[in-house]
């Protein structure tokens, strides 16, 4: 929700905002990730992880989501950093 809003912000101050398309574009990859580890959560959780044969594809989904969410970390510290505050 808070890339939502800060890309409202963004669209709303216009293109005066100095790093304009650096944070536009940061939150908008960081919202299509977001979107693609909701989906491998959902597919991580109907799964049966008991399951000995399911274990290695859910355990490489699993790397897969904790990858994502890093990723997703590194792209927010970049918008916070490169913030609205100017704008």
């Amino acid at each position: 929700m808070c890339n939502v809003s800060q890309l409202k912000t963004l669209v709303i101050n216009g293109h005066q905002f100095q790093f304009y398309r650096f944070v536009t574009t940061f939150i908008i990859f960081s919202i299509v990730i977001e979107i693609f580890l909701g989906i491998i959560l959902l597919f991580l959780g109907k799964d049966d992880l008991t399951d000995i044969y399911e274990q290695k594809r859910l355990d490489k989904l699993n790397n897969v989501a904790v990858f994502l969410a890093f990723i997703i970390v590194i792209f927010n510290v970049f918008v916070a950093a490169f913030g609205l505050m100017a704008a």
